[in-house]
């Protein structure tokens, strides 16, 4: 309910909505609240409240001061630098070493980068690292502490989940032309959906190859190996 509120509050149309609601609310207590006071008629009241002069001065220094008000609330935070000391270092290193010498290693860099998921048939071992990308993912210690390095390999993890299901129903087991221990897509499709499913998962396979240099080169930036 608080998240809903908030979010009803920074939309551009409802928030103004909203403060006008509020606006006339409040002009509405004040007035019922002086015309008792005064022991005069609501209406009057009402109708002397909407024609108060106010002095230039008065409009100028509200101005200001809700654009002060407002500048203070919407500046951008201040975000704090992640320092390493030298056990969080390790961890980082480790996690990172891990990623590029175990999961994405050198030679799947080279599978993406040649588009070999999409226009080869290709040995079963070499797409197993989807799964065990993905199932490590849900591990809780396959984490960085550097959040400039998680949302790399969060970005990666993300791509490589769209590749998994881009395969779906286009990668098979190609035991027919004596592929065995091969996958591919099938040979025997007509062109339409043997290229439609191609470029669908050339198209992901290249989104993979480039979160995954990224995250490499960032490591190797921030890391220092």
């Amino acid at each position: 309910m608080k998240e809903t509120l908030i979010r009803v509050w920074k939309d551009p149309v409802w928030s103004k909505i909203i403060s006008a609601v509020l606006l006339a609310f409040f002009a509405i207590i004040y007035n019922t609240i002086i015309a008792q006071y005064n022991n005069t008629n609501f209406s009057l009241e009402f109708v002397k409240f909407w024609l108060i002069k106010i002095n230039l001065w008065i409009v100028i220094l509200i101005m200001i001061t809700t654009y002060a008000l407002s500048y203070y609330v919407n500046k951008p935070k201040v975000k704090i630098k992640f320092v390493y000391d030298s056990e969080t270092l390790e961890l980082d290193r480790k996690l990172f070493n891990h990623i590029r010498h175990d999961l994405i290693t050198k030679e799947t860099l080279d599978d993406l980068y040649n588009n070999t998921f999409s226009s080869n048939s290709f040995e079963r071992e070499k797409f197993n690292f989807i799964s065990i990308t993905l199932s490590e993912s849900e591990n809780p210690e396959f984490e960085f502490l550097n959040p400039e390095l998680e949302i790399a390999k969060l970005e990666l993890i993300t791509a490589i989940a769209k590749f998994r299901s881009s395969s779906v129903g286009a990668i098979y087991s190609a035991p027919s032309h004596g592929d065995i221990g091969f996958y591919g897509i099938p040979k025997e499709w007509d062109q339409e959906r043997f290229y439609a499913a191609m470029d669908k998962i050339e198209l992901e396979e290249k989104n993979v190859f480039e979160k995954a240099e990224r995250l490499i080169k960032l490591g190797r930036r921030i890391l220092k190996i």
